[in-house]
């Protein structure tokens, strides 16, 4: 599942960071946690090549079937499709339900709207939806560009919706980047240099990741290069 914070630069210009969670399924009832998590953070272009490396670090990519990539439909989250595409798995892009449900509160306020709208999004039944729609409309007329647009935004990711119910997966990346990032970049008034705060989201992703800080430390003191590439040593510092 991927977001992403927007975190404010001291040129008075904004740098989006990415965050993906990768993980193998969920578990529990109640309390539901994602089954062996793992974090990738970046603000690079070809950030989704990234992401491709650390699944092939972390698996043995051959045994994977399916791929499901969550979000809010953002292009770049559409992207990750193009990027990481493995052999012997297929790709699905999900909708988060939080973000189908967002929408759906945003149009009307009716439960028994809400519940018609979302049943003829999951049954594909286009008729109904845009019936509904402009009586909803009609019945506001002064949020008309508003239902307009989260109408659009519902129709056009309808495939991904149904794919969020069909396969069950529900699991909100908005608390996860509040956790992972608002808490340490954007809750309180500040402001980076773009070059640090690359450094300061790589801490941040190890953090999450269960490295220790202080061990990755010492061992970068000492770098052994050969043949261009850069491997740590053994740090001799108790």
């Amino acid at each position: 599942m991927a977001d992403k914070k927007y975190v404010h630069l001291n040129t008075g210009k904004n740098k989006m960071v990415k965050s993906p969670v990768i993980f193998e399924s969920i578990q529990g009832a109640k309390r539901r946690t994602l089954v062996n998590k793992y974090h990738v953070m970046g603000m690079r272009e070809l950030f989704w090549d990234s992401v491709a490396d650390v699944l092939h670090e972390r698996y043995d990519v051959d045994k994977i079937k399916r791929l499901f990539f969550i979000g809010d439909g953002a292009g770049w989250i559409k992207e990750s499709t193009k990027y990481i595409n493995l052999d012997n798995a297929t790709n699905k892009l999900l909708l988060d339900k939080f973000h189908f449900k967002q929408a759906l509160n945003r149009i009307t306020k009716d439960k028994e709207f809400q519940s018609i709208l979302k049943e003829s999004i999951l049954t594909n039944q286009d008729k109904i939806i845009n019936d509904l729609i402009k009586i909803i409309v009609s019945n506001n007329p002064e949020r008309v560009d508003s239902i307009s647009q989260q109408a659009r935004y519902i129709i056009n990711h309808q495939s991904s919706i149904r794919q969020s119910y069909r396969h069950n997966i529900s699991r909100s990346m908005e608390s996860s980047i509040s956790h992972t990032l608002d808490s340490n970049f954007t809750r309180n008034p500040k402001s980076y240099s773009q070059d640090y705060l690359e450094i300061y989201v790589n801490h941040r992703m190890n953090y999450l990741n269960g490295y220790n800080l202080k061990h990755l430390y010492f061992q970068g003191l000492s770098i052994d290069v050969k043949d261009g590439i850069k491997t740590f040593k053994t740090s001799k510092i108790e």
